[in-house]
């Protein structure tokens, strides 16, 4: 049975109980008061509580004071369960490149000073991998170079003559 089916037969449940209340509305008499109201313990049959076991009940609950009521601290302190702090890995230097210049022509190589693991100017294609640094693409007057979580775009400062 789909959810559309069970929510029309409830309201219409619910709309049969309130018309048959309506019904009954009209043809009883007067009703006095004492024969509307009744008692909590007569609703509630064997089961109704004790003066005495409810001052009880309100004893204990006060005296295991919840809420602190007297707006003293915790004698137990709250913590979250927390972890020691990782120590902080050393992030690695990033390299100060320089792009000195492009060679050739479409496809462009760079020259390239800075590159970790080399102490010399290196040249470069688009696609190559040197000293950990990926060489995304290589134009007449720039390059893109990614790695240790860095993107560089180099420019030429200044075209060779």
């Amino acid at each position: 049975m789909n959810t559309r089916a069970v929510t029309v037969a409830l309201w219409i449940g619910v709309f049969a109980a309130a018309v048959s209340d309506l019904r009954l509305l009209r043809t009883s008499t007067a009703v006095g008061v004492d024969d509307v109201f009744i008692t909590a313990p007569d609703l509630m049959g064997d089961h109704a509580m004790s003066p005495d076991s409810a001052s009880r009940l309100a004893t204990l609950v006060t005296d295991a004071d919840p809420f602190r009521v007297d707006r003293h601290p915790s004698s137990v302190p709250f913590r979250a369960a927390q972890a020691e702090p990782a120590a902080a890995t050393p992030q690695p230097v990033r390299p100060a490149l320089t792009l000195s210049g492009i060679v050739g022509g479409p496809p462009w190589a760079a020259v390239v000073s800075g590159v970790p693991g080399h102490s010399e100017s290196v040249i470069v294609h688009a696609g190559d991998t040197v000293g950990g640094l990926r060489i995304g693409f290589v134009t007449a007057r720039s390059m893109l170079v990614s790695g240790m979580d860095t993107v560089w775009r180099l420019h030429i400062q200044q075209p060779w003559r």
